[in-house]
């Protein structure tokens, strides 16, 4: 074999590692970029993926009554028209995501107060204050209360797991009784 021949193949095995080369690298970019724009969906339990809620937070009893509130000094706290967060929509896992789980990350983003506590008794979380107003400032029967598509679940607020598009609404009630919860 020639030395131009040995040459002429030296050089085509060198263009062609380089042209391998070139293309694993695009290919790993191509996969880097992918994860950080869309996440590893490879991981997710197919039932879960992304979706958006829709959460309001309200209190229109209180705030068209404002004789409810047995304590000094909470009208401050509570809005003219009872809307305390207006309907915001929420990034959420469907299936795994909450309805506590959205309420206390909105919350905290929005900066609204909120305050709850873990009852291991009951295995989940209650849900005490928003915005400065709790449970029982407006009588034995007050506090907060949740719907989830207009409907009232039986469960707690961190026992119920959300799906794409559904419409959350926190409100605060002077007499749970008359919600038609027992």
């Amino acid at each position: 074999m020639s030395e131009t021949s040995l040459s002429n193949k030296v050089k085509q095995k060198k263009r062609r590692m380089i042209f391998f080369i070139c293309v694993g690298v695009l290919l790993a970019a191509g996969l880097a970029v992918s994860l950080i724009f869309y996440g590893s969906d490879a991981k997710k339990d197919p039932a879960e993926r992304d979706g958006t809620v829709t959460l309001e937070i309200r209190c229109d009893q209180v705030s068209s009554d404002t004789q409810l509130l047995e304590k000094l000094g909470l009208s401050d706290y509570i809005p003219a028209d009872g809307v305390i967060l207006a309907p915001t929509e929420c990034r959420v896992t469907v299936g795994s995501t909450t309805v506590f789980d959205v309420l206390d990350a909105t919350c905290r983003e929005q900066e609204i107060q909120i305050e709850y506590t873990y009852t291991p008794g009951y295995n989940g979380y209650y849900v005490q204050g928003i915005d400065y107003l709790y449970e029982f400032a407006a009588g034995k029967s007050s506090g907060w209360m949740f719907t989830v598509n207009g409907e009232a679940p039986n469960y707690g607020c961190d026992q119920v797991t959300l799906n794409d598009g559904d419409t959350v609404c926190w409100y605060y009630t002077a007499d749970y009784e008359n919600e038609g919860m027992e």
